[in-house]
């Protein structure tokens, strides 16, 4: 009767020992399974990320062709006045170098005084020196204005072109309008818009992408 019941014991043992390597089996193998799918899915999520950032980017590039003809123009009338600028001060630099080496014969005594004076009032005649320094500083102001115009709209398209990171951060989402209604100045320089920015709270955004939606409504409304 006691060896029977032992048998029955180490049966029943068995029993659960095999059901029980079975369950870790099938537990292994619903886990191997599950990781594959996770890395699947994963791979999925990253691909539809990299394809939305892609569509994201060709959309804001559409966007960009359509705002290059009217900065293409914001551009030439800084560059064109800067141009001329430029042209004026070079002949200005031909005078100059003159004007200095005859002050040089002067200062180093191989001309005297009286042929000084009248070199000095011919050539204040080609140019004249109250005239000069009146123009100058304005010449070099204006120029100066015109290149950092030029430079400004150059970043701020820049700045919307290049690729954006999505990620979020708290930011002021009044910048996001601030930065499309600059990018838009030229475009909208025939429309009445008005602006009034009131002090909001920062919010967990993507501000990159709401400036390309605004500017993208900017340019329907337009």
């Amino acid at each position: 009767m006691f060896e029977m019941n032992m048998d029955d014991f180490k049966q029943a043992y068995l029993l659960e020992k095999a059901a029980r390597e079975e369950a870790e089996q099938l537990l292994a193998d619903k886990s191997r399974i599950l990781v594959a799918l996770n890395s699947e899915l994963e791979q999925k999520i990253a691909d539809l990320e990299h394809h939305q950032a892609m569509f994201i980017q060709a959309e804001k590039m559409a966007t960009l062709g359509t705002l290059c003809a009217g900065v293409a123009h914001e551009i030439n009338n800084p560059l064109a006045y800067s141009i001329s600028n430029v042209d004026c001060l070079k002949n200005y630099c031909n005078y100059f170098s003159e004007l200095l080496a005859v002050c040089d014969e002067f200062a180093c005594n191989d001309t005297d005084k009286a042929t000084f004076c009248k070199q000095l009032t011919e050539l204040n005649k080609v140019h004249s020196f109250r005239f000069m320094a009146d123009d100058l500083p304005e010449l070099i102001s204006d120029t100066s204005q015109g290149l950092q115009r030029i430079s400004k709209i150059v970043a701020n398209l820049l700045d919307f072109s290049r690729p954006k990171s999505h990620d979020k951060q708290f930011a002021d989402m009044t910048e996001a309008v601030k930065s499309a209604v600059k990018l838009l100045a030229n475009q909208l320089r025939n429309c009445h818009l008005h602006t009034q920015y009131s002090p909001i709270s920062q919010s967990w955004c993507n501000l990159p992408a709401i400036s390309q939606v605004i500017v993208n409504i900017l340019i329907n409304a337009k």
